[in-house]
């Protein structure tokens, strides 16, 4: 006799041919019955999660958003005065209680008009901009007027002004067509080069606005560097009427007055709007100017990047300077010398508004 107990099966072997087939089928029924609810349920709470989301109703959250989140869908509700609208380039600036917003257009926006006050509703994925498939605009005022802001003293001050409508004046130093939408202006203001887009109009002479100052009114739209410390300033007009024409740089009254003589530039405190006229004797580092004349030479610094071949007299109108041991003239405008022929003057003393 065999001494080893005999051992049982903890479980049946792996055999069906004892179950009942009605049984078989019955426990099936009984599984299928239980998680098709479950499965149910959960198709119909992944079909809800976009609506789950929070509503954007700042599109200033994108930011601050994960590449992921950019990708889900989320409910947006939006209302504001449309200031520039260019679908071309996917650009969407509007305002609301005073403050400026910047919305991603999608390959397909919806349609919208500079000036209307509107409501955007529906969804809106961040990553594939605002698409007309996914929202409704609604217009609640064909027009809004809107009251400007003068950025005069300040242009620099982005975080001031963006995404604002602001007005400000410049002197046009180069114009440059892009495409059949965007005009590029390069413009000095307030010694700096700010950039102006402007939309040409369909069947009309586009306006030479080249060494012109104009008036302008748009958004305007800044970006810091890294540090902080430097900007660049865009201003984005909604059509060309929101230009005007101030008269041309051979106009221009800040050149209607005697020259001084450079060799009695010193005798000026810093700061004290002149003119001088000379000969140019070369152009270092891309901004500075040397003229010469028959009492000294003067190193004029000027954002202007219009070309004057060397030996040609010109004008140049801007604000005494020091810079190490050297005068100069700082912020200044050139121009061609009039034929009005002008004696060098003594300067006058004080301190002058200069012409930005």
């Amino acid at each position: 006799m065999n001494r080893m107990a005999k051992v049982r099966p903890l479980f049946p072997p792996a055999s069906f041919s004892a179950v009942d087939p009605r049984k078989g089928r019955w426990l099936a029924a009984l599984l299928l019955g239980l998680c098709l609810p479950l499965w149910a349920a959960a198709q119909v709470g992944a079909a809800a999660a976009p609506t789950s989301l929070r509503t954007i109703t700042n599109p200033d959250e994108v930011w601050l958003m994960t590449t992921e989140e950019r990708a889900r869908c989320y409910p947006l509700r939006l209302e504001g005065r449309v200031n520039f609208f260019d679908p071309m380039w996917g650009n969407l600036w509007f305002e609301h209680e005073g403050v400026g917003r910047f919305v991603h257009l999608g390959s397909k926006p919806p349609l919208m008009r500079n000036g209307q006050r509107v409501l955007i509703e529906g969804t809106y994925v961040p990553v594939e901009g605002l698409d007309a498939g996914r929202v409704q605009v609604t217009v609640l005022k064909d027009f809004e007027p809107i009251e400007p802001v003068s950025t005069a003293g300040r242009i620099s001050e982005v975080r001031l002004f963006d995404r604002k409508v602001v007005t400000l004046e410049g002197y046009v130093d180069e114009q440059q067509l892009m495409d059949s939408q965007h005009l590029r202006l390069m413009l000095i203001v307030e010694d700096r080069r700010v950039i102006c887009w402007v939309p040409p109009e369909p069947h009309r002479a586009l306006p030479d606005w080249q060494r012109h100052f104009i008036r302008v009114t748009a958004v305007y739209s800044g970006r810091l560097d890294a540090t902080g410390t430097d900007s660049t300033v865009e201003l984005w007009t909604a059509r060309q009427a929101d230009l005007v024409e101030l008269g041309t740089i051979e106009a221009d009254p800040q050149f209607v007055r005697p020259p001084v003589a450079i060799g009695s530039l010193s005798e000026t405190p810093p700061g004290t709007e002149v003119l001088v006229r000379g000969t140019i004797q070369r152009r270092e580092s891309g901004a500075q100017i040397v003229l010469r004349d028959s009492t000294g030479e003067v190193t004029v610094n000027s954002l202007q990047r219009e070309r004057f071949p060397a030996g040609v007299e010109v004008e140049a109108v801007g604000r005494t300077g020091i810079s190490g041991s050297r005068w100069v003239i700082e912020s200044g405008l050139v121009r061609q010398a009039s034929t009005v022929a002008h004696a060098p003057s003594r300067p006058r003393r004080g301190r002058c508004r200069g012409w930005s």
